[in-house]
């Protein structure tokens, strides 16, 4: 599912139920709650019950099974990442270090400088 729909789910993770997960862990909350989404079995129950209660009988057969795939294709990307492909190490982290950077630089900034501010730290440069 596309970045807004998964947005939208961490939202509500951390509005509604206030976990106090920091963003890592609310992004990979999200991946897990899309993941399961998109999986047939689980549209099917969605669509044909009702019932959460009935369609969770499906849902939770199946939410380790898909959360252990996410996890297997994490340990793929940490894999390559870390040793088995230079190549996409190094255009990783380009792409990422750019995104962190704009996601820094642009509105969130402030947000961001005022945290470090209320911590009793300054932004610094390299």
């Amino acid at each position: 599912m596309e970045e807004r729909k998964r947005a939208l789910v961490t939202a509500a993770v951390t509005g509604q139920i206030g976990w106090g997960l920091d963003t890592g862990d609310q992004i990979w909350y999200g991946q897990q709650v899309v993941a399961l989404a998109e999986n047939e079995a689980i549209q099917q129950a969605g669509l044909a019950n009702d019932d959460i209660d009935k369609f969770g009988q499906v849902f939770d057969r199946h939410l380790r099974r898909v959360v252990g795939e996410r996890a297997k294709a994490n340990d793929t990307l940490v894999r390559r990442f870390f040793g088995e492909d230079p190549e996409f190490k190094e255009v990783f982290t380009r792409v990422a270090r750019r995104q962190a950077y704009d996601l820094i630089r642009r509105p969130a900034r402030r947000e961001a400088e005022q945290r470090l501010r209320q911590r009793g730290t300054e932004p610094t440069e390299a």
